[in-house]
């Protein structure tokens, strides 16, 4: 192969302009022009496969295109977006989105975009939920006298800070942790329905922020008895 078969070819925004040596595996190096103006050495297989098609712009510009993407009125599965929130996740913008169902959530740019948010919940809801029998059944402790011990504790309200419901027949009881086998007071907190079923969205950041709650409200306050 020769060292300078591939000066003068494009390969996406790069245009190789020297030979540069080959690597510790033998694999030859070149070095490119980008069209943004700066220099970048690339192997030869990654330009001819297409894995580097730029010096590192190209994927700046494609996050700075999410941040600035405008989705409003957009429709994600059940969603259509409504507006953009004040919020962001990890510098992601967060987006107020209608579900088909009714209900209001809060969804990320990305988890729109790629598809792993399409609802408030309830398409998976649906899906676990077959002719009105649930597909995981509730621990044996799961009755009405448990539950209501569970609201007392909680004060009747809904313990998520942002939420306005005051309306107590509204309540439910969410496991933090998503598994309806475990029925200990520490995975439960009491939650309106809208909050329950935005839940479903985002498990392991709602897992995360419910057990901080349960844990400064109950664990934390009790070190001392």
């Amino acid at each position: 192969m020769r060292y300078d078969n591939l000066i003068g070819k494009r390969f996406g925004k790069l245009k190789v302009i020297a030979f540069y040596g080959r690597a510790k595996n033998r694999t030859i190096l070149w070095k490119c022009l980008c069209d943004c103006g700066n220099t970048t050495i690339v192997r030869a297989n990654h330009l001819k496969h297409g894995h580097t098609k730029s010096c590192g712009c190209f994927h700046k510009e494609k996050l700075t295109g999410l941040h600035t993407l405008d989705i409003v009125g957009k429709r994600f599965g059940r969603l259509l977006v409504i507006e953009k929130s004040n919020v962001k996740i990890q510098r992601a913008q967060v987006w107020k989105c209608l579900c088909d169902c009714g209900v209001y959530v809060y969804v990320h740019t990305a988890a729109l975009t790629t598809g792993h948010t399409k609802s408030c919940g309830c398409l998976q809801f649906d899906s676990v939920w077959k002719g009105g029998i649930s597909k995981e059944p509730y621990c044996n402790d799961w009755t009405k006298e448990y539950k209501e011990f569970i609201k007392n504790r909680d004060g009747n309200r809904c313990l998520n800070p942002y939420c306005n419901s005051k309306n107590p027949a509204d309540l439910t009881i969410h496991h933090i942790d998503y598994n309806k086998k475990n029925c200990k007071p520490n995975n439960l907190i009491t939650v309106c329905r809208s909050c329950n079923s935005r839940a479903n969205t985002d498990r392991e950041w709602h897992k995360a922020w419910y057990q901080a709650i349960i844990y400064r409200r109950y664990i934390s306050g009790n070190k001392g008895n």
